[in-house]
């Protein structure tokens, strides 16, 4: 935090810099930012008209327009990161599976009257146990399995590199060509009304969240065939899997085979979250 000092103080927060040392007074000795890092002084908080808690600072959107005056703190940093709307995308894959599937009937005059039925469907050939079949029978198309999965795509973050300087003439607080006289404070904090607020820090990165459920359309139809004996060598004709109500000519359901057909519809991707994160986050207010 910036402490209420108008003399030099500690601008850090970045890469281990904090903005402000409520240790300095008016009458200290110049101090660096932050000595690990070779920087020079700066001007403590409050000084240049600066609002409570923060520091003065020279600031440039632009790290190549311009360097910092001679002897003054230098720090290069990422300005403002943006994660665009399409940042974090989930894309839809979908290899639909329709089988194996239990097999379920309508039956009745109608098929209205649902029947579940201990025959998985496998795509072979599947005993039916020698059945007595319904008069009237349907076979609603179903949904397959493996219709949709997602897959997440991340792109790129959009971001400014800029550049802070320390104001070491604490009573000119003039701005040299290139930068802006602005104030500094360690954090996500709130800038004063009227001034435009800019988050800093020594890098971002972006993370993208997990992906919302995706949807599918897709069915599985085809037709089941009928066969009268329990191996599938005698045919009787068959069903078509799209939910009309069909009459039963065969007299014996001795074994069933279903060729699936698939529509595919349409797939639908879930949403990802992007994230955006700062390193030694700082916030800097411009007038």
């Amino acid at each position: 935090m910036f402490a209420g000092a108008s003399g030099c103080g500690v601008l850090s927060g970045l890469d281990g810099l904090e903005v402000g040392d409520a240790s300095v007074d008016a009458s200290s000795e110049a101090s660096p930012i932050d000595a690990s890092l070779d920087v020079g002084p700066s001007c403590g908080a409050g000084a240049c008209g600066a609002p409570a808690g923060f520091q003065p600072v020279l600031f440039a959107t632009s790290a190549a327009a311009t360097s910092c005056p001679s002897g003054a703190t230098q720090l290069d940093v990422v300005v403002d990161p943006l994660a665009p709307p399409n940042a974090c995308t989930c894309t839809c894959e979908d290899s639909p599976t329709c089988l194996p599937e239990a097999l379920v009937y309508g039956t009745g005059n109608n098929c209205g009257t649902q029947t579940k039925t201990n025959i998985t469907l496998d795509g072979g050939c599947n005993n039916a146990g020698g059945s007595i079949p319904p008069s009237h029978v349907s076979i609603t198309p179903f949904p397959p399995t493996n219709a949709c999965t997602n897959k997440l795509v991340t792109g790129s973050l959009q971001d400014t590199h800029g550049r802070i300087c320390g104001v070491s003439d604490c009573s000119a607080c003039t701005a040299p060509v290139g930068f802006e006289l602005c104030f500094a404070q360690n954090g996500d904090v709130q800038c004063p009304a009227g001034m435009k607020q800019h988050a800093v820090g020594a890098s971002d990165s972006m993370q993208c969240g997990p992906c919302s459920a995706c949807s599918s359309t897709a069915t599985c139809k085809g037709n089941l065939e009928i066969f009268d004996d329990g191996a599938c060598l005698s045919s009787d004709g068959q069903l078509p899997v799209d939910g009309t109500c069909q009459l039963v000519s065969s007299d014996f359901f001795g074994a069933f085979k279903y060729v699936p057909t698939v529509d595919p519809g349409t797939c639908t991707g879930g949403t990802s979250t992007a994230t955006v994160s700062l390193t030694s986050r700082t916030t800097v207010c411009c007038p």
